[in-house]
């Protein structure tokens, strides 16, 4: 904050070459920026001082800047540091400063330089000064563009002259010619005025302010003094006041070359950034000579916004699993700023920002890009530079489609990704030995020879990336040996449904053929044995051994099947817990059935009790619901299978 106030009368043999105060105040202030130049030199070889001098001259040398562009300087075509220094040494051109009622001669020692960075400390974190043409002042960063490393002293330029300039005039000028030491004309003197009469009687809310004796009247005072401040701070209006009882004042805003567009004050003034007012009380009785002009700048700290912060719940975009991603930008900066959120979507125009985003993966097969950014509200701040996120694609598995006929199985791979994305590959385990191929890029269609498999096969595939930002699948797998899409194990039981509902909609034909591709696959030396159920339950095929001949006599007794009667899920699952006590090494038990039970216990109770006897012999059980129609159907199977699922081996 700083407060000017200038004198319109001196002595008439004041010399025009001599200092005046401002300039000596001025060349104090000069003095003590290069000994804070010279200081800070003595200190450079200590391990960190480097970043704390340069702090100290970028701060003496701004307020040299500061002085310079007070009295008249301009820096508009400046753009390089050597330039601003080169402006700085300069002087006021001789004929116009003899008039000029300031600062007139350079403004820094004439041997400061600036020293540039070299590649490798542009391409640091090191601190560098660079000039900001638009605020007319050196700043310090930690990288970002090549800049000014430090700033030194040649003594080879101390007796250098750098010339003159012409300069803007200032506000008031000196007398060049007899007279008052200003430019100045007195007006004609006035009578004296004649005070008004008040009643003694009557109240008064404030004590009058007593007239000003003969004389100079007392500069007018400001509600808030010039200076720099913050958005909170800075004064909407500015309020003259006149410490003298008489008088008028008189209130500028504006002035040029052909002079002060003076005005009589009546209201509080508003004054922008950056702009200037002057006042002064100006005399209305003879006996009164106008006051010393007060003055004030005014200047807007302006604060850099903090850039927005940007999180995500996942950092990629699943399609396989499409689970939603959700996006939420974070505003660093205080409250009180007042500032905003905004944010773009892969380059669109940014939006205002209102709530957490959900992004689906789906939507954005190609990639999501975000940018955000902190924006102002209110005067006094700068927008935070954008920051961006980006979420690569984890791509979709590839769908797997078997067909079986006889031992021989098509397996057709299916890319459900964005086209030219990604290359499906493969590779297939068997299931006996559990050594696997190498991975292998899919053309078409292939078959695999199920016999050559003993316990059968498993294809797996995953989808390889194929450009940049894209990521590859999760596998994908299907068995070369299944019921239903079941996994079987080389000992299992076989436990069907044919009660009269299996004969609906071709389900029992649909359960024999998958029944037979079963039988084909499983191993020569796995074992197998087939119950079916509807009012009562028969054994149709004995635990045995899968041997070729008893393979081929098996598949015939499941052609023979017929469906007929009710359904019987508790006498089918005690004949199962039998036929485990009696055989140590099943597996596994697979259930099916396309109804609720209607025979025997029916209760879901006493079916689970069935379920958990034969899952304590260490067997799964696994149930498989076949086109169900009621939710009390799917509820029974669900839980048969909670129960059973735990002891499920992995074969």
């Amino acid at each position: 904050m700083e407060m000017m106030v200038f004198s319109l009368k001196a002595s008439r043999s004041r010399s025009p070459k001599a200092f005046s105060l401002l300039e000596a105040l001025f060349t104090v202030t000069v003095i003590g920026i290069l000994a804070a130049v010279a200081i800070e030199t003595t200190h450079r070889l200590r391990q960190g001082a480097s970043s704390t001098k340069l702090d100290s001259d970028v701060a003496s040398i701004n307020q040299s800047i500061k002085v310079y562009l007070a009295n008249g300087g301009s820096l508009e075509e400046t753009i390089s540091p050597a330039a601003v220094l080169e402006k700085l040494k300069t002087r006021r051109e001789s004929t116009e400063a003899a008039a000029f009622a300031g600062f007139k001669s350079d403004m820094i020692d004439h041997r400061v330089i600036a020293v540039h960075q070299t590649e490798a400390e542009a391409a640091s974190v090191s601190p560098r000064a660079v000039w900001n043409a638009s605020k007319k002042c050196f700043e310090v960063s930690r990288g970002g563009s090549a800049g000014v490393a430090r700033f030194d002293l040649n003594d080879a330029l101390g007796a250098a002259d750098h010339g003159t300039e012409v300069r803007a005039a200032g506000a008031v000028a000196l007398n060049r010619g007899d007279g008052w030491i200003w430019d100045y004309e007195d007006s004609a003197p006035q009578g004296p005025q004649v005070p008004a009469q008040i009643p003694l009687s009557m109240p008064l809310p404030t004590p009058p302010v007593a007239p000003a004796p003969p004389g100079r009247l007392a500069a007018p005072v400001f509600s808030v003094g010039g200076g720099s401040y913050r958005y909170d701070t800075y004064p909407e209006v500015i309020e003259l006041t006149n410490p003298n009882g008489t008088g008028q004042l008189m209130v500028a805003r504006n002035w040029s070359e052909a002079g002060i567009d003076w005005e009589p004050y009546t209201d509080p003034v508003a004054v922008e950034p950056g702009g200037h007012l002057l006042a002064y009380v100006a005399p209305t009785s003879g006996e009164h000579t106008e006051s010393f002009t007060s003055s004030g700048t005014y200047e807007l700290e302006i604060i850099d916004l903090q850039p927005a912060e940007i999180r995500t719940s996942a950092s990629v975009l699943d399609l396989g699993s499409n689970s939603p991603v959700t996006v939420e930008l974070i505003n660093p900066n205080p409250e009180g700023y007042r500032s905003l959120l905004e944010y773009s979507i892969s380059g669109g125009d940014f939006q205002p920002y209102n709530s957490a985003l959900t992004i689906n993966p789906s939507d954005y097969g190609a990639g999501f890009e975000l940018a955000a950014r902190v924006v102002a509200s209110i005067r006094g701040f700068n927008a935070s530079p954008a920051v961006g996120q980006w979420l690569p694609v984890k791509l979709r598995p590839p769908l797997i489609d078997k067909k079986q006929t006889d031992a021989t199985f098509l397996i057709t791979l299916f890319d459900t990704n964005p086209p030219d994305t990604a290359t499906l590959r493969y590779s297939i385990k068997d299931l006996r030995t559990g050594s696997q191929t190498g991975w292998e890029n899919y053309q078409a269609a292939f078959q695999i020879n199920g016999s050559e498999y003993g316990k059968g096969f498993e294809v797996y595939a995953f989808a390889a990336a194929a450009r940049p930002r894209y990521l590859d699948s999760d596998p994908s797998s299907a068995q070369g040996r299944s019921f239903f899409g079941t996994k079987v194990a080389d000992r299992a039981i076989l436990v069907l449904d044919v009660s009269g509902s299996m004969a609906w909609n071709g389900r029992l034909d649909s359960v024999k053929a998958e029944a037979k591709k079963l039988l084909s696959a499983m191993p020569a030396d796995g074992k197998i044995a087939i119950i079916t159920f509807s009012s009562g339950v028969k054994t149709d095929f004995r635990y045995q051994t899968t041997t070729s001949s008893k393979i081929t006599q098996a598949q015939l007794i499941v052609d023979s099947l017929k469906a007929s009667g009710s359904t019987n899920y508790s006498g089918a699952l005690t004949t199962a817990l039998n036929m485990v006590k009696a055989n140590p090494d099943v597996e596994q038990v697979v259930f099916l059935s396309d109804g609720a039970p209607t025979a025997g216990d029916t209760s879901t109770s006493g079916i689970l009790r069935l379920v958990d006897s034969i899952v304590a012999r260490n067997v799964a059980l696994t149930p498989i619901g076949y086109q169900m129609t009621t939710a009390a159907e799917n509820d029974l199977i669900q839980k048969m299978k909670e129960r059973g699922a735990p002891k499920l081996p992995a074969k």
